[in-house]
């Protein structure tokens, strides 16, 4: 099937033209509607510039996303033609090749090389607090060899013509990760803030588009929201299953600790294994599938997490943040280590389920205890997140097209 999929791209990149009004997006390797090629398409919905432009989206499902308003309602300043392809499929792949600009936030396959004419944005999907790509020296993951690793991420170089970082810290990483000075690519990250954060500045306040988020997804009004959203495990993956999950916590205990809150649980994307939370309904609603965590964040007062990227973003809302590390060091030794000390992270770090709850008890003195490193943090990894990081983005990657 590899080999069919690689033959149909060669004959479509060998017969196609790109066109420099074709812009195809795609989220996750087509698993989501989300992050900042989301951020980015909605911006030049909106953009004077592009009201003749072509987008298409890459999903797994198209099914999914055919009747969303957000592809099928035409625009109030133009005539975009908006096209949804299944992920993989024939039509997928001549609209990669006549596209003029490709915009994902992860790795596609390595046989979907690209002509000079065309330009691939590689977004990415988050800054990172352990480590990727070519810096990672551990050998725990259980799918990947670090062979392998360096041959995806040094082929993802070759090809790069932009990059997305919200600090100078990121930029200095993926520039590692992706061995881009290698290619003498490092101007390409640009700093320019991370699109996807934008409506964390627009809507933090909007109390309207908040209240519609939680009736969408059930959240009581009346509940403080506690979002917990662990990574994945790169060594705890089974063949038939993938990644497992676990979630660390007994619900039922959380449950008649905290009778005033609602959980929120948001498993890694990596994550197949679905979890049965039947039994803590009205306490745990699983928000997995949801695509687009950012508004998921907005409804939330707490974020509770592991290694993940996701409290990278949720500083923007300046809300405490909590670390449950309960494998720390397997993870750190065995699995990945970190790019920096965990001893700056914006919150505590709890290694039992008891400490994450007298945390939550005291959750006003801890945000007091922990504000000015929070402050600290978030002048480091956040100050270039404004609300204005699509614009910026638009602007310099189509600076040539006009009004």
């Amino acid at each position: 099937m590899l080999t069919y999929k690689r033959l149909l791209y060669f004959l479509c990149k060998r017969a196609l033209t790109p066109k420099k009004n074709i812009v195809f997006f795609e989220s996750y390797q087509g698993k989501k509607y989300a992050c900042n090629p989301k951020a980015i398409y909605e911006y030049m919905l909106n953009d004077e510039r592009f009201k003749d432009y072509t987008f298409v989206w890459g999903f797994r499902d198209v099914s999914k996303y055919q009747n969303d308003t957000i592809f099928t309602s035409k625009s109030k300043i133009g005539n975009h033609q908006v096209y949804l392809v299944k992920y993989e499929s024939l039509l997928y792949f001549k609209y990669l090749a006549k596209a003029g600009y490709i915009i994902t936030n992860s790795n596609p396959r390595d046989f979907c090389t690209f002509k000079d004419s065309q330009v691939f944005v590689q977004t990415w999907h988050g800054t990172p607090l352990k480590k990727i790509g070519l810096d990672v020296n551990r050998t725990g993951n259980a799918i990947t060899s670090l062979a392998q690793m360096e041959k995806i991420y040094n082929n993802q170089a070759k090809r790069i013509d932009y990059m997305i970082a919200p600090s100078e810290f990121t930029k200095e990483k993926l520039i590692s990760a992706f061995n881009l000075s290698e290619v003498h690519k490092e101007d390409c990250v640009l700093t320019c803030g991370y699109p996807r954060n934008d409506i964390l500045y627009t809507h933090c306040n909007d109390d309207e588009y908040i209240k519609k988020i939680k009736e969408k997804y059930n959240v009581p009004r009346d509940k403080k929201v506690i979002m917990y959203a662990p990574t994945f495990r790169d060594n705890k993956h089974d063949v038939v299953k993938g990644f497992r999950a676990n979630t660390g916590f007994d619900f039922n205990v959380m449950k008649n600790h905290f009778k005033d809150y609602i959980v929120l649980y948001r498993s890694h994307y990596f994550i197949t294994e679905k979890l049965n939370l039947n039994e803590y309904k009205g306490f745990v609603i699983d928000v997995s599938d949801v695509d687009d965590i950012s508004d998921l964040y907005l409804i939330s007062d707490i974020l509770i997490t592991d290694y993940s990227s996701v409290f990278f973003d949720y500083a923007n809302l300046k809300r405490p943040i909590l670390f449950y590390m309960y494998d720390l060091e397997e993870y750190k030794d065995e699995v990945r280590d970190f790019y920096f000390d965990i001893e700056k992270l914006p919150g505590p770090i709890y290694r039992t389920e008891e400490e994450v709850y007298k945390g939550l008890v005291d959750i006003e003195n801890v945000s007091e205890e922990y504000q000015e490193k929070y402050e600290a943090f978030a002048k480091e990894f956040c100050d270039i997140d404004d609300g204005n990081a699509s614009k910026r983005f638009v602007d310099v990657v189509f600076k040539n097209e006009q009004a």
